[in-house]
């Protein structure tokens, strides 16, 4: 009685396990390999993480709740860089300390940064991750 109680535990796990978000697991990983599920707390996921473009940046910092971050070096920054962001260059970007579901959105000149900067926040915890990209995607 026991093995077949155990083998059925084991089956459920199992299937819980492939399943994991939803009925469909291949629907919840975006493009870049990472799970996108609506509700964290019900599933496997390391957090969203999701590139944006300007409006969308606009309009998640104009709602509140949102750091926009600028991963390039002290020196890049201080030449010149988008009104209202903060420098954290992306070699620091680790000792960041804000509430794990606040809004950061990460940019850089190019892209590469930030989309490294995005991965790295997600490892620490945090799971709303947005990348701009390039600086040029912001349009004042």
């Amino acid at each position: 009685m026991n093995k077949i109680k155990n083998k059925l535990i084991l089956s459920l796990v199992l299937i819980f396990s492939i399943t994991g978000c939803n009925n469909n697991y291949e629907a919840n990983i975006d493009s870049n390999k990472l799970c996108n599920c609506n509700k964290i707390e019900n599933c496997e996921c390391k957090g969203l993480y999701q590139t944006i473009d300007y409006s969308e940046a606009k309009d998640l910092i104009y709602n509140g709740n949102t750091f926009l971050i600028d991963v390039r070096s002290e020196i890049e920054y201080n030449n010149s860089h988008i009104k209202g962001a903060i420098s954290i260059p992306l070699d620091e970007i680790e000792n960041i300390n804000y509430a794990k579901n606040i809004n950061l959105i990460v940019y850089c000149r190019s892209g590469s940064r930030s989309k490294t900067a995005a991965l790295k926040l997600l490892d620490l915890g945090y799971v709303n991750v947005y990348d701009l990209g390039g600086m040029d995607n912001w349009q004042e």
